[in-house]
C-alpha cells in the first residue's frame, strides 16, 4: 500500500516526517511542522480563520477532507501521532477515549491493575453503559491484558482500544515523497482473524512495490 511521505519543517527535529494517504497530498498543502508532546508528536501548521491565526492538526484536517465527523478526540491506532493514514485514525468521544486510559502507577496495560490482596494482576473493563466488569485474576500481566483485549473486542468491536493490535504497522520509505506500509501479525494478539487479514495486506503491499519499481 503506497502512502505519502511529508518532511516536517523543524531545525530542532530535522529528521521528523509524517505520513498520509497519497491522494490527499495536494489538498493538505504544506508548511507542516512537529508539535512534540510528552507521549507522542503531531504534525501541525498555522491557518488563518476569520482574521485569526490558529494551529491546525493534520489528523483533523484529513478527517474533514474525508467528510468524517471530527469528535472531541482522534485516536491514532498505533500510538504514532505522525502516522496520519486513514486506516490509523479513529474519531472518539471523550467517554470512548477514557476507555483506553491506563491506571497510573499500576500496570503498563489498559484494563489491568495489581491486586495486593491476591498478589495477582486483575483485569476489568467498563461496558457501554459504564458498568465495571470483573474479568479475573492472573499471575501474568500480559495474560490479564489479553483478557481485557478479548472483552474489549466483544463489547466495542472495531472501536475497541486494545493493548495488542492485531498487526504491527511498518512503514518503509521509498523516496523523499513516498513510502509503503507493511502490516505484520502481532504475536501477542489473540485475534484469530489477524493472520488472514495481514496476509491480504502483505499481498497488497507486494503489488504496490511491483507498481512502484516498475513505474
Amino acid at each position: 500500500m503506497k502512502i505519502a511521505r511529508i518532511e516536517l519543517s523543524s531545525k530542532k527535529y530535522p529528521d521528523l516526517v509524517t505520513y498520509c494517504d497519497i491522494d490527499l497530498v495536494d489538498a493538505i498543502g504544506g508548511g507542516w511542522y512537529p508539535a512534540v508532546k510528552p507521549r507522542t508528536t503531531y504534525a501541525v501548521h498555522v491557518v488563518t480563520i476569520d482574521g485569526k491565526r490558529k494551529m491546525q492538526k493534520l489528523h483533523r484536517l484529513i478527517l474533514e477532507l474525508r467528510g468524517v465527523e471530527c469528535l472531541k478526540h482522534v485516536d491514532h491506532r498505533d500510538g504514532d501521532g505522525l502516522n496520519n493514514c486513514g486506516f490509523n485514525l479513529q474519531p472518539m468521544t471523550h467517554r470512548q477515549n477514557l476507555r483506553g486510559k491506563r491506571v497510573s502507577g499500576s500496570s503498563r496495560f489498559c484494563g489491568v491493575s495489581w491486586n495486593k490482596q491476591s498478589s495477582k494482576w486483575k483485569a476489568e473493563i467498563r461496558n457501554p453503559s459504564g458498568k465495571q466488569l470483573y474479568l479475573g485474576l492472573f499471575h501474568n500481566e500480559v495474560q490479564a491484558a489479553q483478557a481485557y483485549d478479548a472483552a474489549a473486542r466483544e463489547l466495542y468491536g472495531d472501536q475497541a482500544k486494545i493493548n495488542f493490535a492485531d498487526h504491527r504497522i511498518d512503514i518503509h520509505d521509498i523516496d523523499a515523497t513516498t513510502a509503503v506500509v507493511v502490516f505484520q501479525p502481532n504475536v501477542d494478539s489473540r485475534n484469530v482473524r489477524c493472520r488472514e487479514v495481514c496476509d491480504q495486506y502483505a499481498r497488497d503491499v507486494a503489488a504496490a512495490l511491483v507498481e512502484v519499481f516498475n513505474a
